[in-house]
């Protein structure tokens, strides 16, 4: 007998996926460069940033909500292309156009674009087989791309480069990669396994999956934006903020590889538990001193476990979303959570200093832990009361 293959499981449409979705990744995790830069263009404090972030984001979170609508209707070949044009041409003209009016419409156009590439890319990955290592590689890849190019710019260009000549070329990498669409299937009629979906006991499940997911990435990308600020107020250039900000990017990569490597063979709960920690244990001892190992250590360690940890949050969204429906809004969850936390952190940093931002980030970590324990309890009883029936 001979097995159907998915055709979202041919290598080519894998690495236009995943590369699809590391322009998304790419524009978020040099957001404390960019971010920088806005800063120092247009004399912007710490709480107006988190509002350029949150209105980038929640452009981001609409289009990715929507996706659900659109994302298996859509030729996925013209809904990359037109994604990817979108999310270039609002950098563009921030770039082009200079004033703080337009800089806003940039970012609620290139958030749209945005939105609609990553949910694109989840809910291709939803569809591929081992789908738990999948996500994993995925982070993998996702972080090797946008790191190579920051690595580039903080030794040949953090000196140089204004505003301008760093959205032009952020503009350039999403249009250019974008063109990899072409390789992707108009779209997948692949049908999964309808016995599978005796296994999910409650529709609510899902969503808890996603709200834990949307509570630990917000916990990071919070972290995350302000990490460029946290390394100016202490007196860091721009050239060490950029190696850090390079490194940080490649060990989430390598948490995301950890995942892939390690699978669901010591189930869920116990690596987020472990991820949880090490998120937690660098922001108290930024709190007790920041100097170049302190920063250096948290901006290191911090993404890894970030990575590690959210492999497996998404895992569960897999795992309780059997019907694939709801894959998409993975990327609806972390935009929200990038925007609303976002927002927050610029306001604590305001008020309290880059303190409240260590009390931000460590305490929406432990609500995605206690989630994620809930939820596997539950889904245990659930699983124990049906082989008992």
């Amino acid at each position: 007998m001979t097995e159907t293959t998915s055709p979202v499981d041919h290598p080519k449409v894998i690495a236009a996926t995943f590369a699809l979705g590391a322009l998304a990744a790419f524009v978020a995790y040099t957001m404390p460069i960019w971010l920088g830069l806005v800063a120092a263009r247009y004399s912007m404090s710490e709480a107006e940033l988190g509002t350029v972030s949150a209105i980038y984001f929640g452009a981001f979170a609409l289009s990715a909500l929507s996706s659900v609508l659109w994302s298996r209707s859509i030729n996925w070949r013209y809904l990359g292309s037109a994604g990817g044009l979108v999310f270039g041409l609002g950098f563009l003209a921030a770039a082009l156009v200079p004033g703080k009016a337009v800089l806003i419409a940039g970012m609620i156009v290139a958030g749209a674009g945005g939105g609609a590439l990553l949910a694109l890319s989840y809910t291709i990955t939803s569809d591929m087989a081992d789908v738990d290592r999948k996500l994993g590689l995925k982070i993998l890849v996702e972080q090797l791309y946008p790191a190579l190019l920051v690595y580039l710019y903080s030794i040949q260009f953090a000196d140089q480069w204004q505003l301008r000549e760093a959205f032009i070329a952020i503009a350039a990498v999403i249009v250019l990669t974008s063109t990899m669409s072409f390789l992707l299937p108009a779209g997948n009629d692949h049908v999964r396994d309808p016995t599978v979906a005796k296994t999910q006991a409650s529709g609510a499940w899902v969503f808890i999956a996603l709200s834990a997911v949307t509570m630990f990435f917000g916990g990071f990308i919070v972290f995350w934006t302000f990490l460029g600020g946290l390394g100016q107020a202490n007196g860091f250039s721009a050239a060490t903020i950029g190696k850090w900000v390079a490194v940080g990017i490649l060990t989430y990569g390598a948490g995301g590889l950890l995942t892939a490597l390690l699978g669901d063979r010591v189930g869920r709960v116990l690596p987020i538990g472990i991820a949880s920690i090490a998120t937690v244990v660098p922001l108290i001892f930024l709190a007790i001193k920041v100097d170049l190992w302190q920063f250096a250590f948290a901006a290191a360690v911090i993404p890894a476990a970030s990575a590690f940890g959210l492999a497996y949050q998404m895992g569960f969204v897999a795992l309780t979303d059997v019907t694939g429906r709801y894959a998409s809004l993975i990327a609806a969850a972390v935009a929200l959570a990038a925007m609303t936390s976002t927002a927050i952190g610029g306001v604590l940093i305001e008020i309290y200093g880059y303190r409240g931002l260590y009390v931000l980030v460590a305490g929406l970590t432990c609500v995605a832990l206690g989630l994620c324990i809930w939820l596997s309890i539950q889904m245990h009883d659930a699983e124990y009361a049906a082989d008992t029936a």
